[in-house]
């Protein structure tokens, strides 16, 4: 009911609200705008939630690999890790 009545006021830019403002911005980021028009009623909220969650996880990988990459003082840190996850070490009870 929120998302509903804080989306005629944005669209008729009565009031930007920040939180719209972000949901567009994700899916312009994640590639399908086309989302933002599309009738709220007739979009599959599982297939879009785990779509975004995807995209932004791909772009979120691709930034961390491109970081890594680029940064000279990650030299030995490329030797030794290959993939972005989270190590036993940093979460194992002694």
């Amino acid at each position: 009911m929120m998302y509903k009545f804080l989306r005629i006021l944005h669209d008729k830019n009565i009031y930007k609200s920040p939180w719209m403002s972000r949901i567009k911005s994700i899916f312009e980021k994640t590639g399908m705008p086309f989302i933002w028009n599309y009738n709220y009623n007739s979009i599959e909220t599982n297939w879009l939630d785990k779509t975004i969650g995807l995209r932004l996880n791909d772009i979120y990988t691709q930034d961390w690999i491109s970081d890594v990459n680029n940064n000279s003082q990650c030299k030995n840190y490329r030797i030794f890790k290959q993939d972005l996850k989270l190590e036993k070490y940093l979460y194992s009870k002694i």
